[in-house]
């Protein structure tokens, strides 16, 4: 059985099957886009364009399987956010990503809610963007 690995680092993303890097990170993601705590609704459109464009210039992940293993740094507190437990979906990451665009957008935060990093918010934004554009329905988290 082949395992499909993805791991999204502070300074770029890496698959397994396929085997691509995309030069894109949530360290660098946040570095360049986001304002502490929270960044401008500009910067979040900023940062998804950015990420759109490293997903769309890298052809062999047209054809990506639909669930990828993940157990890198920040999957366990999106889970937690999204109440999930051994499996994220991309409904629950869309309603997570909507929740902080909400927030940035004036909604109160509510206490726990969600890391308040740019780092978390970036990894947030990234893990949508290759869910949408890639067709990722689940990550499964791994030990």
């Amino acid at each position: 059985m082949v395992t499909h690995t993805l791991i999204i680092g502070p300074d770029k993303v890496e698959f397994s099957t396929p085997p691509v890097t995309l030069s894109i990170g949530y360290a660098s993601l946040a570095a360049q886009f986001t304002q502490t705590p929270y960044p401008s609704e500009q910067d979040v459109e900023n940062a998804i364009m950015a990420v759109e464009n490293c997903i769309h210039a890298e052809k062999l992940l047209r054809n990506l399987d639909s669930n990828q293993k993940c157990n890198d740094s920040w999957i366990q507190s999106v889970a937690l956010s999204t109440g999930s437990q051994q499996e994220l979906t991309q409904d629950k990451i869309e309603c997570l990503f909507n929740d902080i665009a909400d927030i940035i957008a004036g909604r109160p935060k509510r206490q726990g809610e969600f890391p308040d990093e740019p780092g978390f918010i970036a990894y947030v934004t990234i893990l949508r963007e290759l869910s949408h554009h890639l067709n990722i329905q689940t990550f499964t988290l791994h030990n």
